[in-house]
């Protein structure tokens, strides 16, 4: 079985229903007395807003400072860092001066040494050259021309002048 509808009770209040006891000076101090808890609100949120913005500002300086201070240590260190590896190519450009100067002492004791060689074997072949046409007047067998390495290293080299 269906429940049954209540009967819905009227809305509608006659003047009687309501008092009238209201009074209009306590309604005005009620309202002058919450403008004035507004008004104090919004002074303090006003106070609280500028300490907040100035407490703001305040960490923003000592971050930029702090930063200023990291930056400047860290440029000082990179310039540190820097001037040692200056000295170090500086160092490293002097070793190689050294090492290229010695290579070319070096170089040229070589070819002197070389030029020696040659006229010592020039001089030892003409030698050997003056005693086998001795040994040929005198009758004797030759064994072969003895030649300079300058000669065997033309006709390597596919210069053969001599």
């Amino acid at each position: 079985m269906a429940p049954r509808k209540r009967a819905i009770a009227g809305d509608s209040a006659s003047q009687d229903d309501i008092d009238i006891d209201v009074d209009v000076d306590e309604m005005i101090k009620a309202k002058q007395e919450l403008d004035k808890i507004r008004k104090d609100r919004e002074e303090k949120r006003a106070k609280l807003q500028q300490d907040l913005n100035a407490k703001i500002a305040n960490l923003h300086t000592r971050i930029q400072q702090t930063i200023d201070k990291h930056t400047q240590q860290l440029a000082e260190i990179n310039q540190k860092q820097l001037d040692r590896l200056h000295g170090a190519i500086e160092k490293c450009n002097e070793i190689e001066q050294l090492i290229r100067n010695k290579l070319a002492k070096v170089q040229q004791d070589g070819q002197n040494l070389a030029v020696m060689l040659d006229l010592a074997y020039e001089y030892r072949f003409e030698k050997a050259k003056g005693r086998a046409f001795s040994e040929l007047e005198h009758g004797q067998v030759e064994k072969g021309p003895v030649q300079p390495r300058a000669a065997k290293r033309a006709r390597v080299d596919g210069d053969i002048s001599s």
